[in-house]
């Protein structure tokens, strides 16, 4: 399910949420057409299922949107807008 998951304690250099329990970054691709339903402001029911099955088994979901992954270029900004999303804090199970 996740682009990525890690362990706790692996992201203590960030500090706050991302620092505790266990992370799963979640690249959303539009064109899989499986993340939105007609208005990509939207989640569809499957997408937001999985956030909700693995934060019920403890995981903290951090989604990261394709349109605006794209539009960074190179690795700092890249990297920079993976920070900033870990210290927003993960995003909440009701999704």
């Amino acid at each position: 399910l996740p682009l990525s998951a890690v362990q706790a304690g692996g992201a203590s250099v960030l500090g706050g949420a991302a620092a505790r329990g266990q992370l799963a970054i979640f690249a959303e691709d539009a064109a899989a057409r499986a993340v939105y339903i007609n208005d990509q402001s939207k989640r569809s029911a499957f997408q937001r299922w999985k956030y909700r099955a693995v934060a019920a088994a403890g995981w903290r979901v951090f989604p990261v949107e394709d349109g605006r992954w794209r539009a960074l270029a190179g690795r700092e900004e890249r990297s920079g807008h993976l920070k900033e999303l870990l210290l927003a804090g993960p995003l909440e199970p009701t999704v």
